[in-house]
């Protein structure tokens, strides 16, 4: 897209701004590796330099994408959370408590090591994972193999007032990921007062601050420690819920919009 952007603004004489989400910047995700080796790795900066902004949703992604090239100042706006839509209360939720996991059911996301983590806790819980994707009849194969397929519900792909609900009744966000940008899900999870684990990806951490825990990756016993340490300690998982509420009130769509605003209207002066 920034490519075509770039040929656009030699065309009509307008400036293009490119948004760093992800997958776009060199060496994100290592199913493209030869593809950036071989032209990616020249063409993405020179994309970036002539752009009149080049904005990455998180710090994780800007400092990656500076691997590749420094030539171009990177400025960061995170991802937006309609605090409206999405909202949701300290209250305690459902029993047995449910965990809740969001995305697309391939394997960089890791739910296989989610499944694995929610087989090796002793006390009662319920995973329920939204999505679909070509994973799917693994998972449930998997989950079946290690005898805990009545704690595991596989939602498919949900309408968003649907997964909202399930938010509100979760009692821990969980993001299995090998690698991510910056998590829509996990901020909609954010915002409706949910407690995070997640694995070290992408802006995952960036979202942490007293709300949850952050394990390394691959890791499903880091995984089901982080989950078991916070079911036993419902005094820490009520400072979570608190905190991840107050956390959401910097991501409101208000506040990055005004951000990017911002940015665009410092550009063009100069």
């Amino acid at each position: 897209a920034g490519f075509i952007a770039m040929m656009l603004s030699r065309r009509f004489h307008i400036p293009y701004v490119v948004l760093l989400r992800g997958a776009d910047v060199p060496f994100y995700d290592k199913r493209w590796v030869k593809l950036d080796r071989l032209v990616f790795r020249y063409l993405s900066p020179y994309i970036w330099k002539k752009s009149l902004l080049t904005i990455a949703n998180s710090q994780n992604l800007r400092d990656l994408a500076y691997k590749t090239s420094r030539k171009k100042k990177i400025d960061i706006v995170y991802n937006g959370i309609d605090l409206e839509r999405y909202t949701g209360s300290c209250d305690v939720k459902i029993n047995p408590p449910q965990i809740i996991a969001v995305g697309r059911l391939n394997k960089i996301k890791g739910f296989d090591l989610l499944i694995q983590a929610v087989a090796g806790i002793k006390a009662q819980c319920q995973l329920v994972i939204a999505g679909d994707g070509p994973e799917k009849e693994n998972l449930e194969n998997l989950a079946k193999m290690l005898g805990i397929e009545k704690k595991v519900l596989l939602l498919g792909r949900l309408e968003k007032e649907q997964l909202i609900r399930f938010y509100q009744e979760s009692s821990i966000f969980c993001m299995s990921s090998y690698n991510e940008g910056m998590s829509n899900a996990m901020l909609e999870a954010i915002a409706c007062g949910l407690p995070i684990v997640t694995t070290q990806v992408g802006g995952a951490a960036e979202l942490i601050n007293g709300n949850g825990v952050v394990v390394p990756c691959g890791d499903s016993f880091a995984l089901q420690e982080a989950i078991e340490t916070l079911l036993e300690n419902p005094n820490r998982l009520a400072q979570c819920r608190n905190r991840s509420l107050q956390i959401a009130a910097d991501f409101s769509w208000e506040k990055i919009t005004n951000n990017f605003i911002d940015l665009l209207n410092a550009a063009l002066k100069k």
